[in-house]
Parts: C-alpha cells; sequence; structure tokens
C-alpha cells in the first residue's frame, strides 16, 4: 500500500531496506477480492467488439432500469433483451433474460428488492 501512495522512487525513504531492495514483492489480493476484480474487468468489457457506449454491465443495469420504471413482466423483459441481442453483432455480451442480467447485477453488489407498500399494488424500490 505505501509503494501505491507514494510510488517506488520514494518508498526507499518511508520502507526498511529488507523491504525496498529486491525481496520486495507486491501481495496478490486474496481469492474473495480476485473474484470481484475478474468480475469487474468483465462487466467493464464493452458490450461486443468496437462498443463504446455501453459495456455488459451498463446493458443489464439499463434493461433492469427500464424492467423497473415500467414495470415489465418477466417474459416481456426476456423477450426484449432477446430481441436486443439479435440485432448486435455475434460476439456480444448481452444478457439472455432477467435471470442473467439480475445474477450479473447482484454478482458486484447491487441487487434489487422489491417491498410492497400499499394495497394497490405500490411498491418501493
Amino acid at each position: 500500500m505505501i509503494m501505491d501512495h507514494v510510488g517506488p522512487s520514494n518508498a526507499h525513504c518511508m520502507l526498511p531496506e529488507s523491504v525496498t531492495g529486491s525481496e520486495y514483492m507486491e501481495e496478490n489480493p486474496d481469492l474473495e477480492t480476485q473474484i470481484f476484480f475478474n468480475m469487474l474487468v468483465t462487466a467493464q468489457a464493452p458490450l461486443w467488439e468496437g462498443c463504446e457506449n455501453h459495456s455488459e454491465l451498463s446493458a443489464s443495469l439499463e434493461a433492469l432500469s427500464l424492467n423497473s420504471d415500467y414495470n415489465m413482466s418477466e417474459g416481456f423483459f426476456n423477450r426484449m433483451v432477446q430481441l436486443m441481442g439479435e440485432t448486435m453483432p455475434k460476439d456480444h455480451r448481452m444478457v439472455n433474460n432477467f435471470f442473467q442480467a439480475k445474477k450479473s447485477v447482484e454478482k458486484l453488489g447491487l441487487g434489487c428488492t422489491r417491498i410492497d407498500c400499499c394495497p394497490r399494488g405500490c411498491i418501493l424500490l
């Protein structure tokens, strides 16, 4: 962490010689952190090669946001993302259904919970 903050050129002033020399080794992240970093890389990958507007994560979030804003059924959502996928290049990373979209967002800890709050069907998100 010190090396990241002050940079390797200034680290010799702050660290003992045993750490600043050739024995210095960067600590690898633990398994849970590495899994999270891998998910971030995957989520930030473009939706297809050359796409500059959306990543897999942003497309999933936008689709789930539309689902929430317009109270779509799961069947409608699945058909919508299927149609979107059919219009994209073959190597796209668009989710195929509601379950995959929800799962890709939940992996990053960005889940969504619906809570019924009145008899007329109003909900809190």
